[in-house]
This record gives C-alpha cells, sequence and structure tokens, in this order.
C-alpha cells in the first residue's frame, strides 16, 4: 500500500518501513510541523532531500497525470483544519471529490439523505439547523469542518484513509462516536488501510484509536510496533 524507501528531509533521515493494506496504523510524530511534513511527503506536496514514498506502487513525483488521478481518487484524508473551501456549501464540500474524481455512479447513489443521516451518527449539532448543507464552510468552527471532512473522506468510499488529528478537541460523546464510526468504516472493505495521524502533544487523544501498528518517531527516525 505505501512504501518509503530511505527516505530522508529536512526533519527525517532515512526512513524506511512499509504499510500494509487491509492493517490500521497510528503514526506519532514529535511535533506539530513534524506531522505536516510527514503529511506533506506522504502526499507527494513536498519532495524529500532524498528517497521515494510510493502510494499503491507509484511514486507520485514521477507518475503521470493519469497515474496519480487514479491513486488519489482512491484514497480519503481527513484534515485537522477540515480542508474545506470556504466559498463552498458544506453539501458542495462533501460532494467535491466525487465530481473532481468524475465519479459518476456514486454521486448518483450520494444523496442529502445519505448525507444527513452521516453527520446524526457523528452526533454534530450542525444538521439540526435545517438548510444546513446550503450553509458556507467559511462560517464553521474548525471541529465542524473536521466532521465534515470525515463525511467527505467516507462518501468516497477509498481503499486507504488518513485521518489527522482526528479526535482532538471533541467531547467524550462525539469522540466515542467517532471511534465507533472508523471502526466500521475500516471493515467495510477486507483492504481498506486506515491510518491515524497524531503529534506527541495529541497522544492523549489519539490512544482512542483502534490500530494493529504504532509507527512513532525517534529523533529523525520512525520506530515500528504492533499495538
Amino acid at each position: 500500500m505505501i512504501k518509503f524507501k530511505d527516505v530522508t528531509t529536512k526533519s527525517f533521515k532515512s526512513v524506511s518501513f512499509k504499510i500494509e493494506k487491509g492493517k490500521r496504523y497510528k503514526i506519532i510524530t514529535e511535533s506539530d510541523d513534524e506531522r505536516r511534513e510527514f503529511f506533506d511527503t506522504l502526499l507527494a506536496f513536498t519532495k524529500p532531500l532524498y528517497g521515494t514514498v510510493e502510494l499503491m506502487g507509484k511514486d507520485l513525483l514521477t507518475a503521470t497525470k493519469n497515474e496519480t488521478s487514479d491513486v488519489l481518487r482512491k484514497i480519503g484524508v481527513v484534515w485537522k483544519y477540515g480542508g474545506l473551501i470556504s466559498s463552498l456549501s458544506i453539501l458542495d464540500s462533501v460532494l467535491l471529490p466525487l465530481k473532481y474524481h468524475k465519479v459518476e455512479q456514486k454521486l448518483k447513489l450520494t444523496d442529502e439523505g445519505t448525507i444527513n443521516n452521516m453527520f446524526k451518527q457523528l452526533g454534530s449539532n450542525i444538521s439540526d439547523n435545517p438548510g444546513y448543507l446550503k450553509e458556507m464552510c467559511g462560517n464553521l468552527h474548525i471541529h465542524d469542518k473536521r466532521l465534515i471532512g470525515t463525511v467527505r473522506a467516507m462518501i468516497s468510499e477509498p481503499d486507504l484513509i488518513i485521518y489527522e488529528s482526528l479526535f482532538e478537541g471533541y467531547r467524550q460523546s462525539i469522540v466515542n462516536n467517532l471511534i465507533d464510526i472508523v471502526e466500521n468504516f475500516h471493515k467495510q472493505k477486507e483492504e481498506r488501510t486506515s491510518i491515524f495521524l497524531f503529534s506527541k502533544s495529541e497522544e492523549e487523544s489519539g490512544k482512542h484509536a483502534t490500530v494493529d501498528f504504532v509507527i512513532r518517531q525517534n529523533g529523525k527516525h520512525f520506530d515500528i510496533n504492533t499495538q
């Protein structure tokens, strides 16, 4: 699924490990900045100083446009700060990946009722307001944006889903809902891979993630252990 091959960046040195299909991983960095650096390196937003990262058998820094598009449509990301476009409504934000990657069949099957049910399962207060799906994302709190990002990532039914700081800052009732939802979502596809990414300062909230392996930053390197 994912291979880091002797990857060196500003903060990391000669990092090598594999992330297998169908498993759940928790990755813990020593700081928020290093969490972001790891994330950007993983998704090929920045180029490592040395080494390569393969996602689903492709190095996105050298892959063709079609190859990159094929990989990205199989990945769902829940960003800590939501990763939403402020000028889009909640509905348009949720459907954006399906429209961008032209997944017409899933678009036809995804109606407002489906989205409403997902928000209710999360226990989000935003779904209590009539017409909330038309509200602009720029007006929302960061925690609401992350929940919207969770719905958006799951709607596309990805093979790989990455949660950044997923549980951070929520009341326990929503954390409990998230725990159930992400665990059930992981089990819906036999080969789905789930990654929970936290910094050391967020480790208390990160304890809620049920995983098979923990990859922890140790200085400039990473150690991998079973949970």
